[in-house]
């Protein structure tokens, strides 16, 4: 459905990429902007049964670890059923004035969205409330928006914080304070998470 919604428009917006030569394409592209639609099919058919559903990278774990109750039920249980899971790597994204305008207009404020702020390494729904398919919703409206004003979505996380600008009441995130992969130690049991160190993050609920 992404591609052959938005197929067109990223293979435009490639040769507009600034990241092409590290081997960005269209099909990277696509990935990256399915990720939120993937999770959406898995909480419809919910073939486990169960209340979360977890989107991450195949990256995420780099390296050996001694996390074994991964995510914690504990900490899902913490989590608002009727928001998104996401990591904020970079600094805060402050809400603006008409965002809409903002970004059709490409008012300095909304320069923020090309830089790091939200991860797209991460995304946890619950599939028992509608915020799949409101997210979802949410999305293609922001992702028509910044085609009309000529915004690069080639890349998620441009598209997830011009999405956090416009519905930040969809998120809730969790600051990892410039530590990419901080989610690995936040999602993991309090024992372990204790036993390796990690310091405990900041975790709202974004309502600005």
């Amino acid at each position: 459905r992404v591609y052959e919604t938005f197929g067109n428009v990223l293979k435009r917006q490639n040769a507009l990429d600034p990241e092409r030569r590290r081997g960005h394409n269209v099909h990277l592209y696509t990935v990256w902007l399915m990720k939120s639609e993937a999770l959406q099919l898995a909480t419809q058919s919910n073939v486990f049964s169960t209340e979360w559903y977890l989107y991450a990278d195949v990256g995420l774990f780099r390296g050996p670890h001694s996390f074994h109750a991964w995510p914690s039920p504990s900490r899902l249980k913490t989590l608002e059923k009727s928001r998104v899971l996401v990591e904020m790597v970079g600094d805060q994204l402050k809400p603006v004035h008409n965002p809409d305008a903002c970004l059709v207009e490409g008012r300095g404020e909304c320069a923020v969205i090309y830089q790091d702020a939200l991860a797209g390494g991460y995304m946890a729904m619950n599939a028992v409330t509608g915020a799949p398919a409101l997210f979802r919703k949410r999305l293609y409206e922001t992702i028509y928006l910044m085609i009309k004003s000529d915004h690069l979505i080639v890349k998620d996380q441009v598209v997830y914080n011009a999405l956090f600008l416009r519905h930040p009441e969809l998120f809730t995130v969790v600051h990892a304070h410039g530590r990419w992969f901080y989610m690995n130690s936040w999602l993991a049991d309090e024992k372990e998470r204790k036993s390796n160190s990690f310091e405990p993050p900041v975790l709202y609920n974004a309502l600005t």
